[in-house]
Order: structure tokens, then C-alpha cells, then sequence
């Protein structure tokens, strides 16, 4: 898995259960048993947040990028890549460096 990749996830831990996420932990860590993932609500479930909950869109579908309910999941909850938010990387690590930052 790579970093920004949109993988579906489920079991204890995730939002709601099961729903998408994106991976924002880089692929250099894979050794690791935990990846550090956001959720992605369709757009309207959620409310988009200025800087902190980017809006992307996946297979033609927006969903807001909850940059604020970071969770780390086991890696074997995460399932195969659907896509990949490479084209939205600056607004994801900008809402990460608004999180930790404030900035």
C-alpha cells in the first residue's frame, strides 16, 4: 500500500464500522503492523472543514477527508487500494499541518 492510496477498511476502530479511508502514513513504514488512516464520508455526511477536511472526489463521488478522526488500524483491516489521492496530496498534508500545527 501506498501513501494516499483509498482503501476500504472495517472491523474494530473504524467509523461506522466499514467505510473507505485514506492512508496518510508513508509507504516507508510498512514494516509496521499499524497504518495511520482518515476516513472519507460522502459528501453531506460530514461537514467540510476549511484547511482540516478536504474535499475529494473517488470514482466521480465527492467525500470530505476527516483529517480530524485519524486513526491507526491494524494493517490487516485495510483492504486493496480502490484509488489514489496523489493529485490531492497538498490538501491532505496542509490539513494535517493545520491539525498538529495550526498552520
Amino acid at each position: 500500500m501506498k501513501r494516499f492510496d483509498v482503501c476500504p477498511a472495517s472491523g474494530p476502530g473504524v467509523v461506522g464500522g466499514g467505510r473507505l479511508v485514506v492512508l496518510l502514513q508513508h509507504e516507508h513504514l510498512s514494516q509496521l503492523s499499524n497504518v495511520v488512516v482518515a476516513p472519507l464520508f460522502a459528501q453531506g455526511e460530514l461537514e467540510a472543514i476549511d484547511r482540516l477536511r478536504p474535499v475529494v472526489v473517488v470514482d466521480a463521488h465527492p467525500y470530505v477527508v476527516a483529517v480530524d478522526l485519524l486513526a491507526a488500524l491494524p494493517a490487516r483491516q485495510i483492504g486493496s487500494p480502490v484509488a489514489n489521492l496523489e493529485s490531492a496530496r497538498y490538501d491532505l498534508i496542509n490539513a494535517l499541518d493545520f491539525l498538529f500545527a495550526g498552520f
